[in-house]
Protein backbone atom coordinates (compact mmCIF):
# COMPACT_ATOMS: atom_id res chain seq x y z
CA UNK A 1 0.00 0.00 0.00
CA UNK A 2 1.39 2.94 -0.72
CA UNK A 3 1.54 6.16 1.25
CA UNK A 4 0.11 9.81 -0.45
CA UNK A 5 1.02 12.95 1.00
CA UNK A 6 -1.95 14.61 2.85
CA UNK A 7 -3.87 17.27 0.72
CA UNK A 8 -3.61 19.78 3.61
CA UNK A 9 -0.26 19.89 5.51
CA UNK A 10 -0.49 18.97 9.15
CA UNK A 11 0.66 23.33 9.63
CA UNK A 12 -2.88 24.37 7.92
CA UNK A 13 -4.95 22.28 10.12
CA UNK A 14 -2.96 21.50 13.48
CA UNK A 15 -4.32 23.76 16.32
CA UNK A 16 -2.01 22.12 19.04
CA UNK A 17 -0.35 25.77 19.32
CA UNK A 18 -3.53 27.42 19.21
CA UNK A 19 -4.70 25.18 22.05
CA UNK A 20 -1.30 25.64 24.17
CA UNK A 21 -1.41 29.73 23.70
CA UNK A 22 -5.16 30.14 24.47
CA UNK A 23 -5.91 30.90 20.66
CA UNK A 24 -9.02 30.62 18.78
CA UNK A 25 -9.03 26.75 17.09
CA UNK A 26 -11.71 27.70 14.43
CA UNK A 27 -11.24 29.76 11.74
CA UNK A 28 -14.67 31.33 11.95
CA UNK A 29 -13.53 33.77 15.24
CA UNK A 30 -15.51 36.91 14.39
CA UNK A 31 -18.81 36.24 12.73
CA UNK A 32 -21.55 36.71 14.44
CA UNK A 33 -24.90 35.68 12.59
CA UNK A 34 -27.20 39.58 12.34
CA UNK A 35 -30.26 39.20 14.71
CA UNK A 36 -33.36 39.72 13.09
CA UNK A 37 -33.75 43.60 13.84
CA UNK A 38 -30.57 44.42 12.41
CA UNK A 39 -32.32 43.05 9.69
CA UNK A 40 -35.50 44.63 10.07
CA UNK A 41 -33.35 47.95 10.41
CA UNK A 42 -31.20 47.38 7.33
CA UNK A 43 -34.86 46.72 5.38
CA UNK A 44 -35.93 49.88 6.71
CA UNK A 45 -32.59 51.72 5.58
CA UNK A 46 -33.34 50.72 1.99
CA UNK A 47 -36.74 51.61 2.23
CA UNK A 48 -35.96 54.77 2.89
CA UNK A 49 -33.63 55.20 0.05
CA UNK A 50 -35.69 53.71 -2.08
CA UNK A 51 -38.71 56.07 -1.13
CA UNK A 52 -36.08 59.50 -1.68
CA UNK A 53 -35.01 57.98 -5.04
CA UNK A 54 -38.74 57.94 -6.17
CA UNK A 55 -39.35 61.24 -4.87
CA UNK A 56 -36.15 62.66 -6.35
CA UNK A 57 -37.23 60.96 -9.45
CA UNK A 58 -41.10 62.63 -9.60
CA UNK A 59 -39.35 65.86 -9.16
CA UNK A 60 -37.03 66.15 -11.77
CA UNK A 61 -34.07 65.61 -10.00
CA UNK A 62 -31.32 63.28 -11.46
CA UNK A 63 -29.86 60.72 -9.72
CA UNK A 64 -26.71 60.40 -8.77
CA UNK A 65 -23.65 58.55 -10.21
CA UNK A 66 -21.66 56.77 -7.48
CA UNK A 67 -17.95 56.98 -8.99
CA UNK A 68 -14.78 54.72 -7.19
CA UNK A 69 -12.71 57.19 -6.18
CA UNK A 70 -9.68 54.74 -8.01
CA UNK A 71 -11.24 55.91 -11.66
CA UNK A 72 -11.18 59.86 -10.39
CA UNK A 73 -8.09 59.32 -9.45
CA UNK A 74 -7.12 57.67 -12.51
CA UNK A 75 -8.93 60.49 -14.55
CA UNK A 76 -7.22 63.43 -13.04
CA UNK A 77 -3.54 61.93 -13.67
CA UNK A 78 -4.67 60.94 -17.62
CA UNK A 79 -6.24 64.55 -17.40
CA UNK A 80 -3.29 66.10 -16.45
CA UNK A 81 -1.27 63.78 -18.56
CA UNK A 82 -3.33 65.26 -21.48
CA UNK A 83 -2.84 68.92 -20.32
CA UNK A 84 1.34 68.64 -20.30
CA UNK A 85 1.34 67.13 -23.69
CA UNK A 86 -1.00 69.80 -24.99
CA UNK A 87 1.11 72.44 -23.44
CA UNK A 88 4.41 71.12 -24.56
CA UNK A 89 5.55 70.09 -20.99
CA UNK A 90 5.95 66.76 -22.63
CA UNK A 91 6.81 64.92 -25.70
CA UNK A 92 4.58 62.55 -27.10
CA UNK A 93 6.85 59.34 -26.06
CA UNK A 94 6.86 61.01 -22.23
CA UNK A 95 3.15 61.44 -22.60
CA UNK A 96 2.85 57.35 -23.94
CA UNK A 97 5.08 55.89 -20.88
CA UNK A 98 3.15 58.06 -18.22
CA UNK A 99 -0.53 56.52 -19.42
CA UNK A 100 1.27 53.24 -19.57
CA UNK A 101 2.12 53.77 -16.03
CA UNK A 102 -0.70 55.71 -14.94
CA UNK A 103 -3.38 53.21 -16.23
CA UNK A 104 -4.37 49.88 -14.20
CA UNK A 105 -6.17 47.20 -15.45
CA UNK A 106 -8.03 44.53 -13.44
CA UNK A 107 -7.63 41.62 -15.42
CA UNK A 108 -11.05 41.48 -17.15
CA UNK A 109 -12.01 42.03 -20.48
CA UNK A 110 -14.44 44.97 -19.32
CA UNK A 111 -12.33 46.82 -17.17
CA UNK A 112 -10.11 46.53 -20.14
CA UNK A 113 -12.70 48.13 -22.16
CA UNK A 114 -13.80 50.93 -19.32
CA UNK A 115 -10.04 52.17 -19.04
CA UNK A 116 -9.58 52.43 -23.38
CA UNK A 117 -12.84 54.48 -22.83
CA UNK A 118 -11.90 56.54 -20.37
CA UNK A 119 -8.81 57.30 -22.10
CA UNK A 120 -9.85 57.53 -25.70
CA UNK A 121 -12.39 60.23 -23.95
CA UNK A 122 -9.48 62.35 -22.83
CA UNK A 123 -8.20 62.53 -26.15
CA UNK A 124 -11.11 63.22 -27.69
CA UNK A 125 -11.15 66.41 -24.86
CA UNK A 126 -8.23 67.30 -25.54
CA UNK A 127 -8.25 66.28 -29.08
CA UNK A 128 -5.10 64.02 -29.32
CA UNK A 129 -5.24 61.84 -32.23
CA UNK A 130 -4.61 58.29 -31.92
CA UNK A 131 -5.67 54.93 -33.27
CA UNK A 132 -7.75 52.88 -30.38
CA UNK A 133 -8.38 49.57 -31.54
CA UNK A 134 -9.33 46.48 -29.46
CA UNK A 135 -6.86 43.55 -28.78
CA UNK A 136 -7.82 40.12 -29.05
CA UNK A 137 -6.87 37.95 -26.43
Amino acid sequence: MRRTPPMFPPTIWNVHDATVNGDSRTNNVGYAHPSIWRVVEWCQKEEATVRTLIQQDAVGTPPVKRVQQRYVQLQLRLQNLCRDLTSGNKTIAEFLRGVDDTVLFDGTAQDLQTHLNAFHDYCKAWNLKGKLTKLKS
